[in-house]
C-alpha cells in the first residue's frame, strides 16, 4: 500500500520502547490514525525528536488493513505550540478539545471541519483571549459536523417554536431545548432521559454560534474580537460550554477525563 501524506494533530502518544512510540493523530484527509513511530526518539530520525501531544505536523504514514497500527515514516513538526504549555487554562481547555476529537471521531473517518477547527483552537489558545469561547466554538463545530447540532428553535417534544424565557429545559437524549420542567421537577435526576433547566442567557450564547461569524479566519464568535477579552461575558460562556461538554458526555457514555475541572 502506498503511504500517505497528510497534516495532523498528535492527540496521544505512548512510550513503545526506548527509541519508539504509538501515538494517535487526528489528520486532516484522513481522520484519526493510530501509527506506531519505529525510532522515532533516535537522534538522526525523520521525527522532528519524536511526537508531543498537541503539536501540529506533517505526517507520511502507511495504512495497514484491518485496524493494525500505521507505520509512521515521517513526522515533520510545523506548529509546536509553545504558548500552551505557558498557561495552565489554555493547556486545560486544549486537553479538553483533544479529547473530545479522540471520542466522538472515528479511525480513518475524515472530518475536515472538525480539523481545521482544532488547530485554530490550539493556535489562538492563549492567555489574552477568552478560552472557554474558544473552547466553545470548537466542541459546536465537532457537535455539528457529527451530526449533533442542537435545535434551539422548536421544542423538540412539541415541535413548536419556543417563546422567549428567561429558562428552558434541555433534553440531551432529543438533542435540544424544551420548555422549562422548574426546580421541583424530577426530570433533571432522570437517567434515562433527563431534562437540564438552562438559563436564558446560556441559550443566546449557543443561538449566536448558530451564524455565520463561527466561521471567521481569526474563530471569533462576536461581533468584534475585542468582546472575546470581556470579562463579564465569561460566566455565560463557560455555562454554555458546561452545557455542551454535558451532551458531549451524555452523547459518548463515558466522562470527559480532562473536562472534570471545569464541569465542577
Amino acid at each position: 500500500m502506498p503511504p500517505i501524506h497528510d497534516e495532523a494533530v498528535c492527540l496521544r502518544h505512548w512510550e513503545w520502547s526506548e527509541t519508539s512510540q504509538t501515538a494517535l493523530l487526528l489528520s486532516r484527509g484522513h481522520g484519526l490514525v493510530r501509527v506506531l513511530a519505529k525510532g522515532s526518539r533516535r537522534p538522526k530520525a525523520s521525527f522532528s525528536g519524536g511526537l508531543e501531544v498537541l503539536t501540529v505536523g506533517a505526517m507520511q504514514a502507511i495504512l495497514k488493513p484491518d485496524g493494525a497500527l500505521a507505520l509512521l515514516t515521517v513526522w515533520e513538526l510545523r506548529q509546536p505550540m509553545l504558548h500552551l504549555r505557558t498557561s495552565l487554562a489554555s493547556w486545560q481547555h486544549a486537553q479538553i478539545a483533544g479529547e473530545i476529537a479522540a471520542r466522538m471521531l472515528s479511525e480513518q473517518d475524515p472530518h475536515p471541519s472538525v480539523y481545521d477547527a482544532l488547530v485554530l483552537l490550539l493556535s489562538s489558545l492563549d492567555s489574552t483571549r477568552n478560552t472557554s469561547a474558544s473552547l466553545l466554538c470548537f466542541v459546536w463545530t465537532t457537535l455539528c459536523d457529527c451530526g449533533y447540532e442542537l435545535e434551539l428553535i422548536h421544542d423538540v417534544q412539541t415541535g413548536a417554536e419556543l417563546d422567549r424565557a428567561d429558562r428552558y429545559g434541555f433534553a440531551p437524549n432529543l438533542g435540544g431545548l424544551t420548555t422549562d420542567p422548574g426546580p421541583d421537577s424530577a426530570s433533571a435526576f432522570d437517567q434515562r432521559n433527563p431534562i437540564w433547566r438552562v438559563r436564558g442567557e446560556t441559550v443566546s450564547i449557543l443561538q449566536r454560534l448558530r451564524g455565520p461569524k463561527t466561521t471567521g479566519n481569526d474563530g471569533a464568535i462576536f461581533a468584534s474580537p475585542n468582546e472575546a477579552t470581556r470579562n463579564d461575558l465569561t460566566p455565560s460562556f463557560q455555562r454554555a460550554l458546561k452545557l455542551l461538554l454535558s451532551y458531549i458526555q451524555y452523547l459518548i457514555g463515558f466522562e470527559l477525563v480532562s473536562a472534570r475541572q471545569t464541569l465542577l
